[in-house]
């Protein structure tokens, strides 16, 4: 986890994953990271949501953010194995029913 707050990204191929809190505590911090990676030369494809513990609304405006910066590059963004915590707040948000969203389900 981070120093600072309490969530974690790492990157595994084409796909990055994030676990922890996704909060307004880190929600700054973890921006940054985000468009550092979706505006690379190599962005990822994916993101795996499996291991987040809690999300707010600035973790979902975050998830609104990283998809919008990879849809201006051009490359879709899809959601992989989200958590249970996560898919409740999409449902909620009607996150589906939003263009070119993937969704998949924690194991």
């Amino acid at each position: 986890m981070s120093a600072e707050f309490d969530f974690e990204l790492s990157r595994s191929g084409d796909c990055l994953q994030l676990a922890g809190a996704v909060n307004i505590q880190g929600a700054a911090a973890l921006l940054a990271q985000l468009r550092a990676l979706l505006e690379s030369a190599d962005p990822p494809l994916a993101l795996d949501l499996a291991g987040v513990t809690e999300i707010d609304t600035a973790g979902l405006q975050l998830l609104l953010v990283a998809r919008r910066t990879a849809a201006a590059g051009r490359r879709p963004l899809r959601l992989r194995a989200v958590s249970p915590v996560v898919r409740a707040v999409l449902e909620l948000c009607r996150w589906g029913e939003l263009p070119a969203v993937v969704t998949g389900t924690a194991s």
